[in-house]
């Protein structure tokens, strides 16, 4: 079930293909069956970031500017003729947006195979966005073999630099046993590390997750998790959540047992009109 993608910002990327908004939701066996897939690929987290001109130098900074402002106008070839001296020159943001120009045939004749030279050129230099749109080739099997290990293995190197898409794909791949051994509770980790950086789907399936982890159901019974992650949101103002700690907490579920506790979280939920913690 689990494929892969790397979703953003649209507006702010300004380009995507193949977004997928509808959540997943027909089977609750695994964790992937409330994942949106997506298999856009966009020019970073949110798109075309300034922080990330500022970083360069001062000509190179111009350059970079001129491509971003021209790519905003759908000035595809001016975008290209600056990006492409400055990848050139090793600039690895401007490799990665050449990656995603040939991945999206703007300006240029759609070309995966050399989308993919342009996103290895800058992975290599340890940029995390093109470690995970590189990634991504490999695990669609676009403009290289598909080869899931290698793709968890650039998944893996975008994640560990704390690149929330690349930690959210590679939870898939822990989830599915694609290219790494299957391990459900890893695949949870990590897209819970992606949903503590405001990563839109993998905050939309952690309740999901705690429920699943509190029954069992597609992934070994672990109450520990299933506590946290509601603890989460009931520290938010989830009423659902905060019933829930409740009775985790009054049954000693993922938590010492806390009748205090339990009736403090029960309270806070019926206080925001939830009938079943009211009845608690």
């Amino acid at each position: 079930m689990m494929r892969t993608w790397l979703d953003g910002d649209v507006k702010a990327a300004l380009s995507s293909t193949g977004t997928c908004q509808e959540e997943i939701r027909a089977s609750m066996r695994n964790l992937t069956a409330t994942i949106c897939l997506t298999i856009a690929i966009l020019l970073g987290s949110g798109g075309i970031g300034y922080s990330d001109i500022l970083k360069a130098g001062k000509a190179a900074d111009e350059s970079f500017k001129a491509g971003a402002v021209a790519y905003e106008k759908r000035d595809y070839a001016t975008a290209l003729r600056e990006w492409k001296h400055l990848a050139d020159q090793g600039h690895a943001e401007a490799q990665n947006n050449l990656g995603v120009m040939y991945y999206n045939g703007e300006g240029v004749l759609q070309n995966d195979k050399i989308a993919a030279e342009w996103y290895r050129r800058a992975a290599e230099q340890g940029y995390a966005k093109a470690q995970s749109n590189l990634g991504i080739m490999y695990h669609n099997g676009k403009g290289v073999p598909q080869d899931y290990k290698t793709a968890a293995e650039w998944y893996r190197r975008a994640a560990e630099q704390g690149y929330a898409k690349a930690q959210f794909n590679l939870g898939g791949m822990y989830d599915k046993g694609e290219g790494v051994p299957q391990n459900y509770k890893t695949a949870a980790e990590w897209i819970k590390r992606a949903a503590e950086q405001g990563h839109a789907d993998a905050q939309l399936i952690l309740d999901d997750l705690a429920r699943m982890f509190g029954k069992g159901e597609g992934v070994p019974e672990d109450f520990s998790i299933s506590a946290e992650w509601y603890k989460r949101d009931a520290e938010q103002g989830d009423a659902d959540a905060q019933n829930n700690l409740g009775g985790m907490y009054y049954n000693g579920e993922g938590v010492p047992q806390d009748y205090n506790a339990a009736a403090e979280w029960f309270k806070r939920a019926a206080e925001q009109g939830y009938a079943k913690a009211q009845y608690n």
